[in-house]
């Protein structure tokens, strides 16, 4: 069943299963994505951020309006039992910008790794660039790797778990676990080389065909001793045409 207004001849393209699905777009398929979310981060933080576009400029290049067109995907490798992608932003992740967009070049690469029918291995590589434009700000940097499995419990709804190692240093307010707007790191965190294990969670239902629901979450601060620990849970809803 599809509710929609007026869907892209290549809709049919984007599979419905998460497993099954590329981390691009088909061509000429457009996506809206709202996203609302809470920190704890240490302190609690709500967050809205009412529009991110997608468009497909081909079947292996997405085009990503926040509002500007500063970030992008490109499939590197579409198999019938892998898929593989290198993704680009300007001011970082769309959970990740607090609301001075201070300016965090990223670079992601993602893949998935179907091993049966229903089961699926996601793998993510992220490093992170931090340049605040506050004059008295330090810059700072990030590194993480993620492991997911994925088990499509019905093909309308995916769910997940997975574990990663990340590493940072410098003053990174943006965080890619856990980076809300109001959430703030002391000085003591800010200071030399910090190592990390987040824990993430993720699934999505897809009631309609155009129409997905995702929740998903990390948490991390399990590596080393310290006052600071960043948990972070998002509600997303998607509209694809």
């Amino acid at each position: 069943m599809t509710v929609s207004c007026a869907t892209s001849p290549n809709f049919s393209k984007r599979a419905i299963r998460v497993i099954d699905r590329d981390f691009t777009l088909p061509a000429g398929v457009t996506s809206w994505k709202t996203l609302l979310g809470f920190a704890i981060d240490p302190e609690p933080s709500p967050f809205f951020y009412p529009a991110q576009w997608e468009q497909g400029l081909s079947d292996v290049f997405t085009l990503v309006w926040m509002p500007l067109p500063l970030e992008a995907r490109l499939r590197l490798i579409k198999t019938e039992e892998f898929t593989l992608s290198l993704g680009a932003a300007f001011l970082g992740q769309i959970q990740s910008r607090n609301r001075n967009f201070d300016w965090r070049p990223t670079m992601q690469v993602l893949g998935r790794w179907k091993t049966g029918r229903d089961w699926a291995l996601e793998l993510e590589a992220l490093s992170v660039v931090e340049v605040t434009r506050d004059p008295f700000g330090n810059p700072g940097w990030l590194g993480l790797v993620r492991v997911s499995p994925w088990w499509q419990a019905l093909d309308r709804l995916g769910v997940s778990a997975g574990i990663g190692a990340q590493v940072e240093s410098g003053a990174i307010r943006s965080r890619y676990v856990g980076g809300l707007p109001g959430g703030s790191v002391g000085a003591e965190s800010e200071q030399g080389l910090r190592r990390h294990l987040p824990l993430f969670f993720a699934m999505e239902a897809v009631p309609w065909d155009s129409w997905a629901l995702r929740a998903e979450g990390w948490s991390y601060g399990l590596a080393e001793e310290t006052r600071f620990l960043s948990a972070s849970c998002f509600l997303s809803v998607i509209h694809t045409w």
